[in-house]
């Protein structure tokens, strides 16, 4: 099976050498047969391993059984280990969403937590062939286009899933092959939530009544529409850049005529990536039916508009289609300036607290506490504000450096959240863009006397 996993590392492109990798283990067969996998692997791949567990608070005595078992694993094989306790059944309550969202939205919250803090470079799922199959029959039956048809990607950006080639047997073949022990989620066999009909009912079914083979041709077919969607992203994403005439903060201008010479394929395409980026994640609450009235009113006079879910509208204004947030003051500013340390800062929500420490100290960078080299900063021309035009990050020490409008692009940061993100600016040169990166420019080093702690923290 390592050698499966190796030709799916190479062919997707997943690990390249001397990277961190955030692993995320349940304790199930799927994450320890990965985390095992993985291991084995660090010394080719010259890669840093970092484990981060998720107890959702859910299954009482098993889930603490499950954090036991592997805090023990990681401690015995002197692997660094995050492990949050969450309470799922209140963040589904309070956002309404399922508990099977919820307990998904959390987990990569806190795995991109630990990638920031640990500056990482990867997030490695447990993924399997048949978590694939089961994504694209749930999609099937729930209504889906290209996209859900393709199931669970291999990689999606920083996100790799090296046992996407797996099946579940594989798995659990391999943890016996080499005396793995795992845990196992009893919450697994009981048919609630919708995944665990599709596993344990209806592809059951289809096997022993249908084909039996359906899971292997289901995965094929995974891979056939992934090159399809794959052309197809390209195809829009040329064709974004072709039409659109304007992107300023909170507000995509697109061009109708320069729009509708393209096909039908590619302009709901064009406006879903349009869409996203002014929804951001939001972009769930938007269907395609809203796609379609979007492309019924570019037929229609100018002036008319739309609104959709999460105050977003679009808006014909003559030959050009707009979308954006509702009540959006392009002019929106703020800024606090820094005038002495230590001090305590409050703006848009956040609660920033500076203090200057030696550099002796045991000094861990995490998601909201950072340390920069205090020789390096002029506090006379320190402050906290959103970006402005100017605003520049270095992306190496001593040359490199990113204007912070291509920075948000590369960063594929929404649009919706680009003119709220609070900066640690000096001048234009940012130190830190809060939740994102901190410029290597003010990092600390041996040589450095005085140590500048910056802690955030969101005000309820």
């Amino acid at each position: 099976m390592i050698k499966k996993v190796v030709e799916a590392i190479q062919k997707h492109d997943m690990i390249n050498n001397g990277e961190k990798i955030v692993v995320g283990v349940s304790g199930g067969a799927d994450s320890m047969s990965l985390l095992h996998i993985l291991l084995a692997l660090k010394n080719e791949y010259n890669i840093k391993i970092i484990v981060v567990h998720i107890n959702h608070g859910i299954r009482g005595q098993e889930a603490a059984r499950d954090e036991s078992f592997v805090k023990e694993y990681c401690e015995n094989n002197h692997i660094l280990t995050y492990i949050f306790k969450c309470n799922v059944k209140e963040y589904a309550k309070t956002t309404h969403i399922t508990e099977e969202e919820a307990g998904r939205k959390l987990r990569y919250e806190k795995f991109t937590e630990v990638l920031r803090a640990e500056n990482a470079d990867k997030i490695a799922i447990a993924h399997n062939e048949n978590d694939c199959v089961e994504t694209v029959l749930i999609n099937l039956i729930r209504g889906t286009g290209l996209k859900g048809l393709t199931g669970i990607n291999a990689k999606n950006n920083n996100i790799i899933r090296p046992l996407i080639c797996c099946t579940r047997d594989e798995i659990e073949s391999y943890c016996e092959e080499n005396k793995l022990k795992y845990v196992i989620d009893s919450t697994n066999i009981e048919n609630v939530y919708t995944r665990n009909k599709v596993r344990n009912q209806l592809i059951p079914y289809i096997k022993e009544n249908i084909n039996e083979k359906v899971t292997d041709n289901i995965f094929r077919m995974t891979i056939l529409l992934e090159e399809v969607e794959e052309y197809m992203e390209k195809e829009a994403y040329k064709n974004f850049n072709a039409v659109v005439k304007s992107v300023k903060k909170d507000c995509i201008q697109i061009d109708i005529e320069g729009l509708k010479r393209c096909e039908n394929a590619i302009i709901k395409r064009v406006l879903r990536k349009a869409l996203y980026e002014i929804a951001g994640e939001n972009l769930k609450d938007i269907y395609m039916g809203h796609v379609h009235d979007i492309i019924t009113m570019m037929n229609k006079q100018s002036g008319k508009q739309l609104n959709l879910p999460n105050n977003i509208i679009a808006q014909k204004d003559f030959n050009i289609l707009k979308i954006f947030i509702a009540n959006f003051d392009e002019s929106f500013v703020y800024e606090s300036k820094v005038k002495n340390i230590p001090c305590q800062i409050n703006v848009e929500g956040t609660k920033f607290t500076l203090e200057l420490i030696d550099n002796n100290e045991n000094i861990i960078n995490t998601e909201t506490i950072k340390y920069f080299d205090f020789d390096k900063i002029n506090i006379d021309l320190l402050s906290i504000r959103n970006r402005r035009e100017g605003d520049y990050i270095y992306i190496k020490p001593d040359s490199e450096r990113q204007k912070l409008k291509k920075f948000f692009t590369n960063s594929k940061i929404p649009i919706y959240e680009r003119n709220k993100l609070p900066i640690l600016v000096q001048n234009n040169n940012a130190i830190w863009i809060v939740g994102y990166k901190t410029s290597p420019f003010f990092a600390i080093n041996e040589k450095t006397k005085k140590v500048l702690k910056v802690q955030s923290c969101t005000l309820n």
